[in-house]
């Protein structure tokens, strides 16, 4: 295997996260308004609370916003631009239905990530979920 670091290239690189919960979410901590501050000095961000559609846009003006959440069934999966407006869809898990959420979101110009493959507190995927 070769490895090839991306970030040797000559670029604009930004910086950003996908993954962050507000107090919105069970395991959220802080408000939007200490989200901004925490993220100051990042470029695009996606408040990814569990399970609903957080606007974040009057907390976080100056970002690039994308719209997420984090699909929190018996197993978690991140959704980047899904194709729901009010909310998300039924997060109860199973393969079939995950893998139907993340070809609408990836059909709409979004994309999926499997959140948490190997936690060892539970919602682990198994390599055949995979």
């Amino acid at each position: 295997m070769r490895l090839i670091n991306p970030y040797s290239k000559q670029g604009s690189w930004m910086r950003g996260s996908l993954h962050i919960h507000s107090k919105f979410s069970e395991c959220g901590w802080h408000s939007l308004p200490e989200i901004a501050l925490a993220y100051r000095d990042y470029d695009f961000l996606a408040v990814t609370d569990h399970d609903r559609l957080t606007d974040a846009r009057s907390a976080l003006p100056d970002k690039i916003l994308f719209r997420g959440c984090e699909v929190s069934g018996a197993r978690h999966m991140l959704l980047i631009e899904p194709p729901f407006q009010d909310g998300p869809p039924d997060h109860t898990f199973s393969c079939k239905h995950y893998d139907a959420l993340a070809e609408k979101t990836a059909a709409c110009g979004g994309f999926s990530v499997v959140n948490h493959p190997t936690r060892i507190s539970g919602q682990a995927w198994s390599f055949d979920e995979i």
